[in-house]
This record gives C-alpha cells, structure tokens and sequence, in this order.
C-alpha cells in the first residue's frame, strides 16, 4: 500500500486514537472499542503503525532539549512540571505535523518519511524481498512504494536510493518491471540496476543488461550495462562509465581515489547525521581507500590513523571538527 493510499481522514482517527493512550491508559472498553476499529482495514492498520512511527520521532526530538530551554520552559510554566510539559509538547507537535501533512497534500519528503511503504533513516540500509521475487536494497535515507497489480510492477522512489534485481516470471502475460520518479519513468528490460533520486535530477546506472529510459518531456533512450546517466523531466546529461560505489554500497563500503576531504566529508553526510566544521588548510588534501558507509566512528579513526587530521567531536557527535595535525 503507498503512503497516499491512506486517506486524511483514516491518518486523523489513528493520530486521535494516539492522542487518547498518551494522556491515560486505555480501560478495557476504550482498548475493545480501538482494537475493532484497528482490524477495520489493513488502511487503519497502516495509519496506526505510521502514527506510532511519527510519534517516536516527536520523542527523539523533544528529548534532546538542552538543559537551559527546559529551565527558561519551567519558569514560565509555574506549575507544571518538566515532564508535563514535555508530554503536552510532543501532543501538541503531534497534532500540528498532522495537520502539515494534510495541507501538504501528503507529498512531502516528510510524508513519505512518516508514510512510505518501505523507508529507511540516515544510516539505515535495508534489503526488501518483492511478492515476484524480485530484490531492492534501500541505501540510506530513502523512500519507496509499491503497485503490483495484473498489468505492471510498479515502484515509486520518492527519495533516496535503491538498487534493484528483477526476477523473471513465469506466466502468460508479463508484466512490465517499472521504477517511477519525478523525473520520468524506467522499465527493466531483464536487469539488476540501481536508481537515486536527487533534488533535481534522477541517476541510473546499469549493473546487468539494461534499462529503458522515459523522462516526463523526452523521447526514450536505453542504457546498457556498465553505464550510468543523469536526467530531469527535459534534458540528459552525457552517458558514463559506471562508477565503483555504486556497485559496492549495498556491501557497505565507500571507495575513494584522490577524492577531496571536502567531497568524501559530503558522502560521509549521506549516512551520518552529523555538522562537519572544516580546516581551511584541509580543503585540498585527497583521500583514498575503503571505508565502512555505516560505521561513521570506525572511518573517523582510519582517517585520523591515516591523514594529518586532528578530528574533535562535540554534543554527543553531533558537530564534528576536523582540523590540520
């Protein structure tokens, strides 16, 4: 089911359903009357789950109040105490989130984030195994849905990356393996191919066979195996070789020759939430090896072990200062 298959309304009865077991225990009839209305639909099954998703996100934010804004918060609360108050923030953020996501229309990277079929966070990669026996690896920070259905295999990449391998089906009439972005269309023509969908532009590269090409303004093109292209709804960008990573990033692993600490530092931020302060002095030196994509700690050390780097973290390792040794 897509994130947009859920209608307002059912999302608002599952966020209300939320909003009553955080101010107080269900009693036994409240829990009887929410569990008929939770096995209603598998789109009320849906909303709850992502309901309960965009809560915990609420939790993680309000959590990591600095102690100065809880104490400028007590002050003026008189009365109520820290937790209270945290508890009634998160109610009140809760509601007010819900109410952007039905303003938005549900197309948001924060809708998709929250409502996606198949999502992963910062840092999070994940493997998907399709009902046709097909595979999609989930690079970090990506959004996907699904439509199978008698006359196609549809995936829809809101954002992020994936990395796909078709399977052939055996039975009489085949149905098209099509991956749709904001950009255009892409159907499978017997292939293992990876998709990242940028700010403003989509990027194929095709590992096997090759992939046929649809952007929302241009006439069709074929990309074949061991290349790569970039395009928007109106231009291509030239077609080229294939790249390393994009052949190794499911296996956890960035490679880098000569890369520029500034541009190694921005693929580190892909996979790891965190503000990088830059040496000035640092901006030229190069960097090269194999490091690990979701162990940004273990990386941080190879290169302290292996550049003139001094690296400083801050605020549970959320700033991070590199500065020439």
């Amino acid at each position: 089911m897509k994130a947009t298959d859920i209608p307002a309304q059912v999302f608002s009865q599952a966020v209300e359903w939320l909003l009553r077991q955080q101010q107080a225990p269900f009693s036994a009839d409240e829990q009887q009357e929410f569990q008929q209305w939770l096995q209603q639909s598998e789109q009320h099954q849906r909303a709850w789950q992502c309901a309960e998703y965009l809560t915990e996100y609420l939790n993680n934010s309000l959590d990591q109040l600095a102690p100065q804004q809880s104490s400028n918060v007590l002050q003026k609360a008189g009365q109520l105490q820290h937790q209270q108050l945290l508890r009634l923030g998160k109610l009140l953020l809760l509601t007010v989130v819900v109410s952007g996501l039905g303003y938005w229309g549900w197309q948001s990277d924060l809708a998709y984030a929250v409502l996606a079929e198949y999502r992963t966070q910062v840092g999070e990669q994940k493997l998907i195994h399709l009902s046709d026996g097909s595979q999609v690896y989930l690079n970090t920070d990506s959004a996907m849905d699904t439509q199978f259905n008698p006359q196609q295999r549809l995936l829809s990449l809101h954002y992020g990356e994936i990395q796909i391998r078709t399977a052939k089906e055996h039975r009489a009439q085949k149905r098209p393996f099509r991956v749709q972005t904001p950009y255009g269309t892409l159907e499978a023509l017997g292939t293992v191919f990876n998709v990242q969908q940028l700010q403003q532009q989509t990027c194929v590269a095709v590992l096997e066979s090759a992939v046929k090409i649809s952007p929302l303004h241009l006439a069709p093109i074929i990309v074949r195996q061991n290349q790569q292209i970039c395009f928007n709804q109106s231009a291509y960008q030239p077609i080229q070789q294939i790249q390393l990573n994009t052949q190794q990033w499911q296996s956890g692993l960035f490679s880098a020759y000569d890369l520029p600490l500034p541009a190694f530092v921005e693929q580190m931020q892909r996979y790891h939430r965190a503000y990088y302060q830059l040496d000035p002095a640092l901006a030229h030196l190069t960097i090269s090896g194999s490091y690990p994509l979701t162990d940004p700690q273990k990386t941080l050390e190879l290169l302290q072990q292996t550049y003139p780097i001094s690296i400083e973290q801050h605020l549970k390792g959320y700033v991070i200062r590199m500065q020439k040794r």
